[in-house]
């Protein structure tokens, strides 16, 4: 499996004071979620569907940190992404 990350078209992302502001679309103001800076990055990364390893090697070299620790920062931010319906995975292997 060849699994990637698109962001839900619904989601508008905006920078207010220095923090970068998730509003998906037809949200209430406790829907808003406030990124911190790595979360930023990776939200950025994922203007194109991008797969975790790709991600996670971005993370590790970014902020000079192991790829464990990198896939499993990843793999926290895509659980909570997509629990939250800001993202969702597709496969993009070939059958």
């Amino acid at each position: 499996m060849d699994i990637h990350y698109p962001r839900h078209v619904g989601v508008a992302a905006r920078a207010v004071a220095g923090s970068c502001l998730l509003i998906p679309a037809g949200a209430s103001a406790r829907s808003v979620f406030t990124l911190n800076p790595t979360a930023n990055h990776l939200w950025e990364l994922l203007a194109e569907p991008r797969s975790a390893d790709i991600l996670a090697q971005s993370l590790a070299g970014r902020y000079r940190i192991g790829i464990g620790q990198a896939r499993s920062d990843v793999a926290a931010f895509l659980s909570e992404m997509q629990a939250r319906g800001l993202i969702k995975a597709v496969d993009q292997g070939v059958p």
